[in-house]
């Protein structure tokens, strides 16, 4: 038997166990997970998500067998390996959006699976960077229809914060930092060497 529609569904355990009455009764849960249909429209599946040995940070895998091989497999927790050996290999730019799984405990702001967004670059500049950036809070703008996203890490009855991903005409904090010890803005920059 469902809950009533009008109260939602309140209990954290049911919530996070019964994700499918979840998205039937909470509307805001529903419009997250389409939202994060519309970020990730592409499938990453040009990097597989088992590997045959474990890599990455000091965290524990999780590990599963592959009954027709007969072979242990090690859920992904470390994929920049796989960028950095395509950018060994001659790829100038590789980014993904994949699933990560991970054994470090878990708690309602510390997930095992989450997907992150990574990228790098090889000869890159600074406003390259400052343009992904944009790119990245216009996404955001897009899908939200605003460039401020309300964020409740405790759950939607408690606590919101508002996180603004507005791109800044102002001298960014990585040109402050580099004006501190340097004494000149990295847009200014033209060389290395010193003048």
């Amino acid at each position: 038997m469902l809950p009533h529609l009008h109260f939602g569904l309140k209990d954290k355990e049911t919530q996070y166990c019964q994700r499918s009455l979840d998205l039937i009764l909470n509307d805001l849960v529903r419009q997250k997970l389409i939202i994060c249909s519309k970020i990730i429209t592409i499938p990453r599946d040009w990097t597989s998500h088992d590997e045959h040995h474990p890599r990455g940070s000091c965290g524990h895998t999780f590990y599963h067998l592959h009954n027709e091989l007969d072979l242990n497999l090690y859920m992904r927790f470390a994929p920049e390996f796989h960028q950095r050996m395509l950018v060994l290999g001659g790829t100038g730019q590789v980014y993904e959006i994949g699933y990560r799984f991970c054994r470090e405990g878990t708690d309602l702001t510390h997930n095992p699976e989450f997907t992150p967004c990574e990228f790098y670059m090889v000869y890159t500049v600074y406003e390259e960077l400052m343009e992904i950036m944009k790119m990245i809070s216009e996404t955001i703008k897009h899908i939200t229809g605003s460039y401020k996203v309300t964020y409740h890490p405790d759950g939607p009855e408690d606590q919101a914060y508002e996180i603004a991903f507005t791109p800044s005409s102002k001298e960014s904090a990585i040109d402050r930092s580099f004006r501190k010890p340097w004494g000149r803005s990295c847009q200014k920059l033209t060389s290395w060497k010193s003048s």
